[in-house]
């Protein structure tokens, strides 16, 4: 085995895909409007959850906590293209400042668990062993 098989400009890069995650947003033809999302690093994924992580106690007696809401939104923020979670006309049209406030507001929770799934799904986020083993075997 070759490590330039391991060299950066090797590397398959994943695309962004799109996903759907809810019949209440429509295009102007009726259709189901959709969601674009990208992979994120291990490197953006791992500083995306220190962000999430907490310490409560004093001295010994201190325990880690993590905030599986923020997590949640941290997450759908960064892995959402489009639409834009920062647009300020979209944030205006739900009455909130922020992405991750525009997120928490503009979706349900079946629907936020869906996006974050998918983002989980393209980053490779949650897949077990021998589904990598499966997958890298063909």
């Amino acid at each position: 085995m070759s490590f330039e098989a391991f060299m950066k400009q090797n590397a398959l890069q994943k695309e962004n895909e799109e996903i759907v995650i809810s019949d209440r947003f429509k295009n102007p033809d009726g259709s189901n409007a959709k969601w674009i999302i990208r992979p994120l690093g291990s490197e953006e994924h791992s500083k995306l959850r220190s962000e999430c992580l907490s310490i409560e106690g004093k001295g010994r007696k201190t325990i880690q906590k993590f905030d599986q809401q923020k997590y949640m939104c941290k997450l759908a923020v960064s892995g959402v293209v489009e639409p834009d979670l920062h647009n300020k006309e979209l944030q205006d049209s739900y009455g909130v400042m922020g992405a991750e406030s525009l997120i928490n507001k503009m979706l349900y929770a079946g629907e936020l668990d869906k996006l974050v799934e998918g983002i989980q799904e393209i980053s490779g986020i949650g897949k077990d062993f021998n589904e990598l083993v499966d997958e890298a075997k063909n």
